[in-house]
């Protein structure tokens, strides 16, 4: 099972963004989520909706989705709504041991929190292009965008915990102009990926040492790239713009 959790407003603006999300979640092959609302402060007609285009894309697939923690206006929107009949509903404490897809709408800025592993990869890179699409960005950029997003991905993912769990955040956030930050968050071992020192790439193939290039490429490819160690935990920025020709690298 899948938990969805979804904080501040599911409305006109923000619905397509959760309706999206949960198909592309679906289409990955994902058939059961939990929907944790303790943080959702308003659900308009438009989130209504949304919610039953995804019920409708899962009943198909046997699917099933469950609603926990409703409260206050929400919680009378849904009853006043009928939708208290159609849909399950259930009180929900501690973590579910599956994949975890935490997510929080904003105008600007689009968050999820996922486990520290492989298999949250597919998921986490659908995230940054569903919203990064929404930019302007040409199909060219969007490819150097997602090879950055998963080079960082797959280093925290190999080496931040080891041998226990953890959790990455990633936060899209569009600027002026279209501008896209990425931050990605964790709270693993300590590491600044701007101390790495570059391969060197004049080198023959059999001189070269194996490894180095994934950081490599993200300090080439990105527009800026920062780093700074905060509460005891690694956060990483990647900006990208629609229109430049210089790219920095700042720390």
């Amino acid at each position: 099972m899948l938990i969805v959790s979804v904080s501040g407003r599911i409305d006109a603006a923000t619905a397509p963004d959760f309706e999206k999300n949960l198909s592309e979640s679906i289409e990955a092959g994902e058939k059961a989520f939990l929907i944790k609302m303790d943080q959702l402060e308003y659900i308009s007609s438009a989130g209504l909706r949304s919610i039953l285009a995804i019920a409708k894309m899962l009943k198909p697939r046997e699917g099933k989705m469950v609603f926990s923690e409703l409260r206050g206006p929400v919680k009378d929107v849904f009853k006043i709504s009928g939708f208290g009949s159609i849909f399950y509903y259930l009180q929900y404490r501690g973590r579910c041991p599956e994949a975890v897809l935490i997510v929080f709408m904003d105008d600007n800025v689009q968050t999820i929190v996922v486990p520290a592993h492989m298999k949250s990869l597919q998921k986490s890179i659908a995230f940054v292009l569903s919203f990064t699409k929404g930019l302007g960005f040409d199909p060219r950029r969007l490819g150097e965008i997602e090879l950055c997003v998963e080079e960082i991905l797959v280093n925290i993912f190999t080496y931040a915990y080891p041998g226990e769990p953890g959790e990455v955040e990633i936060s899209c956030r569009s600027g002026p102009e279209g501008a896209l930050t990425i931050e990605i968050v964790d709270a693993g071992i300590p590491f600044n990926i701007l101390s790495s020192d570059d391969p060197d790439i004049s080198l023959g193939i059999y001189e070269r040492h194996v490894g180095g290039l994934g950081i490599y490429l993200v300090k080439q490819l990105m527009d800026r790239v920062g780093y700074r160690r905060e509460d005891n935990k690694n956060f990483l920025s990647m900006t990208s713009f629609n229109t430049t020709t210089s790219r920095a690298v700042d720390e």
